[in-house]
């Protein structure tokens, strides 16, 4: 199968159009010789209807199967181009990760625990861009957790959690001044949030009805530096001036603006998945368990040009809106 040129919206949905067309006639042989099947069967012909079976067997494996893959492929990349990558000012989606997200900036969002194997973490649909002079990368990943299961009083046995989501990674253009994680109950399960974040010996369990968050919520925050003297405020600003004149350096723990926090609970109030939150200086993970940028694409319909242009993300602008309140 020919990839989509993505040229033009218009273009695109005639490109993808007729691929529906070409996958249905292509579905339409497999009927056939399902029913040619079931005909030899009623006449008693059952060398040829097991022969029949074997070629309708390879014939959807090798023919149907890899032809509807790439055809499904080819609608969440168009879909993701032409709503997240048009607001991202960026002309290339990648289906199996970017260079802008790996492992490391996972691990170092401390959101999430990652099994330590090769397989840990997998990448598919992503992009990159930027947005008012903030370097965005958003990708679907599915992140192996291992934890124990208790076993009657058993030391337990080993088990593997996949964690899949929607993965936000903006590199700010200037310090913020903050240091914490924000999360919901479920955007990690419990028997390995607790051991997770019992291992993260430079964050802080903070109450967070301290912060006035009321739910499960949990906040961890970590020390920041700070000039002495300095407010929270001229903080973030006035830290890179203090390396250069020399002046001295305090840790400080930043809560999060009550702004920041409002907002947060809208973003999480609105999408069906679950949220956590990484700041970390100048840079900001958002993890959205169970949330995906390839949308589900049924092939019983044809592709059009609303269905193309339908946000599959819509998430990321409030996201981007919470940078702003820490800039």
């Amino acid at each position: 199968m020919k990839r989509v040129k993505f040229e033009t919206l218009t273009d695109t949905v005639k490109d993808l159009q007729e691929q529906h067309r070409n996958f249905k006639f292509r579905a339409f042989g497999l009927i056939g010789i399902l029913i040619i099947a079931v005909i030899a069967i009623i006449v008693k012909k059952y060398y040829v209807s097991f022969g029949l079976l074997v070629a309708a067997v390879a014939y959807h494996l090798f023919y149907l199967r890899p032809f509807e893959k790439q055809y499904i492929s080819n609608v969440n990349e168009a879909n993701i181009l032409f709503t997240v990558g048009r607001f991202l000012g960026t002309e290339e989606v990648k289906n199996k990760g970017t260079e802008h997200l790996t492992r490391k900036e996972l691990e170092e969002a401390q959101l999430v625990p990652v099994l330590q194997r090769e397989d840990g973490v997998s990448f598919y649909e992503s992009v990159h861009g930027e947005y008012h002079g903030m370097k965005v990368t958003v990708s679907d990943v599915v992140i192996s957790e291992d934890f124990k299961l208790k076993d009657n009083g058993t030391k337990g046995r080993n088990r593997v959690f996949q964690n899949c989501g929607c993965w936000t990674h903006i590199e700010l253009p200037k310090d913020t001044g903050f240091n914490f994680r924000l999360f919901e109950d479920n955007a990690v399960p419990t028997v390995m949030q607790q051991k997770f974040y019992e291992e993260q010996n430079n964050l802080n369990k903070i109450p967070s009805g301290d912060v006035g968050l009321a739910g499960n919520y949990y906040l961890y925050v970590g020390s920041c530096d700070k000039a002495v003297g300095d407010t929270d405020e001229d903080n973030a600003d006035n830290k890179n001036n203090a390396i250069e004149d020399e002046t001295t350096l305090i840790k400080s723990e930043k809560m999060p603006p009550e702004k920041f926090i409002v907002r947060y609970e809208d973003l999480d109030k609105y999408t069906p998945g679950n949220t956590a939150v990484s700041v970390r200086g100048n840079v900001m993970d958002v993890y959205i368990r169970s949330r995906f940028l390839a949308m589900a694409v049924s092939t019983s319909a044809a592709p059009t040009e609303k269905s193309i242009t339908f946000d599959p993300y819509p998430e990321l602008k409030m996201i981007l809106e919470l940078t702003g309140i820490l800039s």
